[in-house]
């Protein structure tokens, strides 16, 4: 099975995270926007996908990356979007 790349995770992210606002301003409900930065943490824990770097280790990188995600996670768990 092939794994899925940096890029294409990104780009799927950023996807979910523009479907959270636009829920969020049709339903003018700050809710959607929460949701849709918590999955995008959820999918760079659960998979976190390093970019071809030949400096960092790769897997000092994907520590760095589930770092990354748990923040942003907690950002869209605190932090009330209201629209």
């Amino acid at each position: 099975m092939k794994k899925i790349g940096f890029r294409n995770q990104l780009i799927v992210g950023l996807i979910i995270i523009i479907i959270g606002f636009i829920l969020s301003s049709v339903f003018k409900n700050g809710i959607f926007s929460n949701i849709g930065w918590v999955v995008y943490g959820l999918i760079f824990f659960i998979n976190p996908v390093a970019p071809i770097n030949p400096y960092i280790p790769e897997k000092t990188f994907r520590f760095w990356i589930r770092l990354t995600a748990l923040a942003i996670i907690i950002i869209g768990v605190l932090i009330e979007f209201n629209v």
